[in-house]
């Protein structure tokens, strides 16, 4: 994002609808019925969503190994004519080791609860959001992203892709659903649109008005990092692409408990996020966000956290709920913009605290930092690269357990 209107569609775009309506995120099932004579029989569930049922007829007569892609090796003696039924489900919150790719058509149980049927693999998608955008970036599917946010065409992936593809990708405007261009939309002809539940949901019935196919993600109405999981195995899956959306999971998740790991006996510190800054109030996320899920795992605690969703509330408020924890070890973080420089940074915070409750705080023995660079966009986004933002939060609020200060910061009174 590059920009004031950058900062403020991030900011508005994880709020408005960003709590309450995200719902569901399991992945739906599809059965396949087929008949076929093996040696022996082997019915395998795991806890799942996605339900495939396979039944096959045919005789073998010879000691033989039939091995179960998914599950099975046994061994047989003498002929045997049996029915095998397997029943595997994949779930959302947690792979299975092997997961199993159920043909087409699939179903996806969206973050909306909505029953979308996908007749076949989408070969033109059109994406709504920066998070979503660099998903399908880490599942290497940019070749059939055919329109997305101006936001997500300046990502470090997609500026990438078209400069080593020279292709053209249409620019559908804004993120929030005010400043979509849907005529561009259509005219790009996808044949699965991504949207998110806080930024695109009122336009549900003109997306089914426009015959445009969609399902939504929880994007900024993740209230967990586990939520935005979900939205990467729901991506992958709704294009056919699970495998590799189970294995990043599993790589955000190893990070993610790493972290974890290295933190087990710091002490917890409380920590002041401001999401965009101006003398009338600031915008701060509550305690059912993703970011305040992000604090948790880095070993903090927002001071905002009785808060729900994203809000913007007056200096004095902030005050109240912050100003207690300034002896405490107190770090106040503005995430800002992305795209601004160190310096530019640097000049808010100097401009922050020369107002009397900031000021306050540093006197007490608060510290303020601020992003710049991509950095912002690892703490905002609710995407594939949210551990890295978790890492940033860790080295800032726990440098020596972490091994240093991250990249990407700035700040005072340190």
């Amino acid at each position: 994002m590059a920009g004031r209107e950058a900062a403020i569609a991030t900011i508005v775009g994880i709020i408005a609808l960003v709590v309450g309506l995200a719902v569901g995120s399991q992945l739906a099932a599809r059965t396949v019925t087929t008949t076929r004579t093996i040696v022996s029989t082997s019915v395998t569930t795991v806890p799942t969503t996605i339900t495939s049922t396979i039944v096959t007829t045919k005789t073998l007569t010879v000691p033989t190994t039939v091995t179960s892609t998914v599950v099975t090796t046994k061994t047989a003696t003498k002929t045997m004519i049996k029915t095998v039924t397997k029943t595997v489900t994949i779930t959302a919150a947690k792979p299975p080791a092997k997961p199993i790719s159920p043909g087409w058509p699939r179903v996806i149980i969206d973050a909306l609860g909505r029953n979308v049927t996908i007749p076949r693999p989408p070969e033109r998608v059109a994406s709504l959001s920066p998070a979503i955008t660099e998903t399908l970036c880490v599942l290497h599917a940019l070749d059939r992203l055919v329109a997305a946010d101006k936001y997500s065409l300046s990502t470090p992936c997609v500026k990438q892709y078209i400069k080593k593809t020279n292709r053209t990708i249409v620019n559908l405007g804004g993120y929030w659903w005010t400043t979509l261009n849907l005529e561009k939309l259509v005219e790009a002809k996808p044949d699965l649109v991504i949207a998110e539940v806080g930024a695109h949901a009122k336009l549900l019935n003109k997306f089914e008005e426009l015959h445009l196919p969609v399902i939504y993600v929880h994007g900024g109405s993740a209230k967990s990092i586990t939520q935005v999981y979900q939205d990467i195995l729901e991506i992958g899956y709704a294009l056919g692409l699970e495998n590799r959306a189970y294995r990043w999971v599993a790589a955000m998740r190893a990070n993610i408990t790493a972290v974890e790991k290295r933190l087990a006996n710091a002490t917890v510190r409380p920590v002041l996020i401001i999401l965009w800054w101006s003398p009338q109030g600031v915008w701060v996320p509550g305690g059912d966000t993703f970011i305040a899920d992000m604090v948790r795992v880095a070993k903090g605690k927002l001071v905002t956290g009785r808060l729900s969703g994203w809000q913007m509330i007056s200096l004095e408020e902030m005050a109240s709920m912050a100003s207690k924890y300034a002896s405490k070890g107190l770090v106040i973080l503005y995430t800002g913009m992305s795209g601004a420089t160190a310096n530019q940074t640097l000049s808010t915070l100097k401009k922050m605290a020369s107002t009397t409750v900031i000021k306050q705080m540093l006197d007490e023995g608060a510290t303020l930092c601020g992003l710049y660079g991509e950095a912002p966009n690892y703490v905002l986004r609710p995407g594939p690269f949210i551990v890295k933002g978790v890492y940033l939060l860790a080295k800032l609020l726990h440098p020596k357990a972490m091994g240093g200060l991250p990249k990407g910061v700035v700040c005072l009174g340190r």
